[in-house]
């Protein structure tokens, strides 16, 4: 009986050791099964946060965001009009100051004086046609008159549209900053 005792001791004692061996090797596994879950967790976290910015990143999230953005398209194609508009008088501009400047040196060529001023450079047949002249002259200052004041309401009103969609875009970056601040701040639920 006694080797029966002294096998069974030897047994229990074997298999203690069996058992500090497995507990200290799993304990150790498992701490490292915990650690990587917690990275995938942390890693699958930010991803699912990076693919949610990317998702939202093109998309408009209020519809009064959408009115401003077909207002700003608008604006925009206004002020290109208003630019070809600005262009289109600078052109006609040059262009009169060059007949100006041919007529000018016609006239000098020719030895033409004004009728009574010396070297004014018109010469009138009649007073029908004095008159004529200066009905078409007339009519052709208050024509650059009218499109002087347009191009110039209209340069004042492209300067106010640039000012409100400069101070408009900086309010929906501020917005859209806020919101993204408000998204990485919020802490995320676990999935499981």
């Amino acid at each position: 009986m006694q080797s029966y005792q002294e096998r069974t001791t030897e047994i229990s004692g074997k298999l203690c050791d069996i058992l500090q061996k497995h507990h200290s090797e799993t304990t150790v596994r498992l701490a490292e099964c915990r650690r990587h879950q917690s990275e995938l967790s942390q890693r699958l976290l930010e991803f699912m946060r990076l693919l949610q910015l990317l998702r939202l990143r093109g998309q408009l999230l209020h519809p009064e965001e959408e009115v401003f953005r077909v207002r700003v398209e608008h604006l925009e194609k206004e002020m290109v009009r208003s630019g070809s508009l600005k262009q289109r008088f600078a052109e006609l501009q040059d262009h009169t100051y060059r007949l100006q400047a041919t007529a000018r040196r016609r006239r000098e060529l020719l030895g033409m004086s004004g009728a009574g001023h010396a070297g004014d450079g018109y010469e009138v047949a009649d007073a029908a046609q004095l008159e004529a002249v200066m009905k078409m002259l007339s009519e052709k200052q208050r024509g650059l008159a009218h499109l002087t004041q347009v191009v110039s309401q209209d340069s004042q009103a492209i300067d106010s549209i640039e000012g409100a969609i400069e101070e408009r875009y900086n309010d929906v970056q501020k917005q859209k900053d806020a919101r993204e601040r408000a998204q990485l701040a919020r802490p995320l639920a676990r999935p499981w």
